[in-house]
């Protein structure tokens, strides 16, 4: 994007998987111009994550993130990817110690500026994507408790875009940590892979157990069974 300075900036490839390796090249500046890139996104928690990193320019007035050392900021050594995960939560009771919180599929969506004297001179906005186009997705319903009067979700089953029942995929079960409930962000990028991806609750969501204690083991095989009879998986 350009700004009436005339600096610009350059992400490629335009729309991008959370794991693709992005090109950031900031254009139009001064030789030798000192910038600072600043980049900010949001967890599922609508928390605020941001990192920088300052960066002089060459002698044409450009900025390569991906063969440019940065001379400070929130990373060292030359990264391309640097300024993503390096990234700090804003919240300052919180900082050190907290996770970036991702469940959902829903993009994440970014913005970087680039600042000269404290001034914004160009930005951009962009989306860092998990769910392909024309993903397929099935999901595995349980009884729930009886004040719910219906069934509760506990997998589901993300199936690359055009997976058809001859395929037998290779399938990945994708197990959530400590904090419960679904990991679905892990298993649509693997669907987008090429994998038959299984996120699968054990804990953490009704009608599961509340905690990660006393988790029975025949839950997992009665998980199996259904995937068995998924005819795009290889059982």
């Amino acid at each position: 994007m350009a700004a009436a300075s005339g600096v610009r900036l350059e992400i490629s490839p335009a729309a991008a998987f959370i794991d693709d390796e992005l090109s950031i090249r900031i254009l139009g500046l001064k030789a030798r111009e000192t910038v600072t890139l600043h980049a900010s996104t949001e967890d599922d928690h609508g928390r605020s994550w941001s990192s920088r990193a300052t960066f002089s320019a060459d002698s044409s007035g450009r900025v390569d993130v991906a063969s440019q050392e940065p001379l400070s900021g929130t990373y060292r050594g030359v990264s391309p990817m640097g300024l993503f995960w390096s990234m700090n939560l804003e919240s300052a009771e919180e900082a050190g110690r907290a996770t970036f919180v991702k469940k959902n599929v829903i993009a994440n969506k970014v913005t970087l500026e680039v600042r000269s004297a404290e001034r914004v001179v160009a930005a951009a906005h962009f989306e860092r994507s998990y769910l392909a186009p024309g993903t397929e997705t099935r999901d595995l319903q349980v009884p729930g408790e009886p004040a719910t009067n219906g069934m509760q979700t506990v997998g589901r089953l993300f199936l690359p875009t055009g997976a058809k029942a001859s395929d037998l995929l290779p399938l990945v079960v994708v197990l959530s940590g400590s904090g419960g409930g679904f990991d679905l962000d892990k298993a649509a990028l693997l669907a987008h892979h090429g994998f038959a991806a299984f996120a699968l609750a054990y804990f953490g969501t009704p009608p599961l157990p509340t905690w990660l204690h006393h988790i029975p083991l025949e839950y997992f095989e009665a998980a199996f069974r259904w995937l068995d009879a998924q005819p795009e998986v290889d059982a």
